[in-house]
């Protein structure tokens, strides 16, 4: 059986521990409580970057490091794009990062700010709700706010219209 990006994002994101982990390099993960398992019910997964699609998005930033305002600000400037966040893995690290990209009206992968991502798992926010989204937590990363504030995957539920 072979294992779906979804399966292998969550797989790994199970064996750390809520809050942080320090990886090599110093970069941070943080894993929001309620995370894995909203992801598990309305995650969709995502086929590896696009670059050649992305190059036809001139007006991307594509400042490494800045995930979440790259992709958000790319939805609200190309009306076709949608934002999506969630947990990605790119190049050879083999482990989940909190990531935000975009989806063309074919579900490809933009993705500005990593050329060689290649597993994707993540919620896709329509425009209407990334504006509610980012009126509300006035921050970028929405994963990163539902960490930092405490108020768990509530947000992103109410978001969805999820039930519990």
């Amino acid at each position: 059986m072979t294992e779906t990006a979804r399966d292998q994002i969550t797989a790994l994101l199970d064996r750390e521990e809520t809050g942080i982990a320090i990886l090599d390099g110093g970069f941070g993960m943080m894993i929001a409580e309620g995370t894995r398992d909203l992801l598990r019910r309305n995650g969709a997964e995502y086929g590896a970057c696009d670059t050649a699609e992305t190059a036809k998005y001139d007006r991307l930033d594509t400042t490494l490091g800045d995930c979440f305002s790259n992709a958000a600000n790319g939805a609200l400037e190309y009306a076709n794009l949608t934002y999506c966040e969630g947990y990605a893995i790119a190049g050879d690290l083999g482990i989940p990062m909190g990531h935000a990209w975009l989806i063309d009206e074919e579900g490809r992968t933009i993705d500005s700010t990593w050329e060689n991502g290649h597993s994707y798992c993540g919620i896709a926010l329509q425009n209407e709700d990334l504006c509610a989204a980012l009126l509300a937590t006035e921050t970028y990363g929405l994963f990163d706010f539902l960490w930092q504030s405490g108020k768990g995957a509530d947000f992103i539920r109410t978001l969805l219209g999820a039930e519990g």
